[in-house]
This record gives structure tokens, sequence and C-alpha cells, in this order.
């Protein structure tokens, strides 16, 4: 079936200009969601909050990501940090760098598989010989899952360091 609108030619139902439309159509449902479902700039130091206000220190001696009080901050690197209790708070004044994430709170798996700096998630946590490790996550990505369907830890782990490198100055 043809018709001739404007001098424009259509054939059938799948035209141009349905698939233009409809690709048109997926290119803003994508930028909408990626909009939606985009992570505030959270967990690196060097910025106003530490992760949204998450508690360093529970993340090591709790093994949970714990909101921190807003009554109970230190600053350290141009950065506030937020804790739980004030135990947890000394317990970092004594030694803040034992207590900051590898990458500065980046992304562990985008610093390890590509050497970016991706803002994370500060629920999205794992802790490896002492050492804390956050994840960007989202609808799309969830990179502590990825992370932990790799053949090797310990292997993504030496090439977040290697990378990291190039931004230790942050």
């Amino acid at each position: 079936m043809e018709c001739f609108t404007k001098g424009l030619k259509f054939s059938g139902f799948v035209s141009e200009g349905f698939l233009g439309m409809s690709r048109l159509v997926l290119c803003m449902v994508f930028a909408i969601s990626c909009s939606l479902f985009a992570q505030k700039n959270a967990g690196f130091v060097g910025g106003k909050t530490f992760a949204q206000g998450y508690d360093p220190v529970s993340y090591l001696l709790e093994n949970k990501a714990q909101k921190g009080q807003a009554d109970l901050v230190y600053s350290y690197k141009d950065t506030r940090f937020h804790f739980v209790s004030r135990a947890n708070l000394e317990a970092f004044k004594t030694n803040p760098e034992k207590h900051l994430p590898a990458y500065n709170g980046w992304c562990a798996y985008a610093m390890a598989k590509k050497g970016k700096l991706v803002s994370v998630n500060p629920k999205k946590f794992i802790v490896v010989n002492g050492r804390v490790f956050l994840f960007y996550s989202n609808i799309f990505a969830r990179t502590l899952v990825r992370w932990k369907n790799e053949k090797s830890e310990k292997s993504l782990i030496e090439a977040g360091d290697r990378n990291w490198l190039k931004y230790s100055e942050l």
C-alpha cells in the first residue's frame, strides 16, 4: 500500500517516518531515564560532604553503610565527614587515612576497568583486606555485581591501584 503526502512517499506501516519517530522516542526515553537515575556526585574526598553523609568508619568497623548524624561532623581534606557515633568520629580523627575508601571514594570498578572517576552509591560497598571499595549503582549499571562476577578480585584491585596513580593528588 502506497500513499503520497506532500510529495513524500511512504510504503506500508513501517515507513521511514515511523522508524525515525521510534528512534527519536527511544532516545528521549533513554535521556530522561539517565537523568532520573543519575547519582549525585557522592563518595569522593574533596567534595563538600563525603558520600552523602555516610559514616566512613562504619564501613570498616561494622561492615555497614550508615548515614551519619548532622551534629557529628569532622572536616578533613576539604571534605565534611559525618559519623553515627562519637566513637567513630574519634576513630577517624586518630587515623583518617585508615578509614578513607580506596580511590578517595570513587567507584572501584570504574577505576579498575577504565581508570575513570565515577561517582558512587554510598550504600554499595565491600571491604577487602581492611580497605573499603565503593561502587556506582543504578537501574542500568550495578558495578558491585560486576566486580563480584569477575574472575580475580586481586587483579581488579591491582588494576585500580595502578590507574589511581594518575589521580593520587586528588
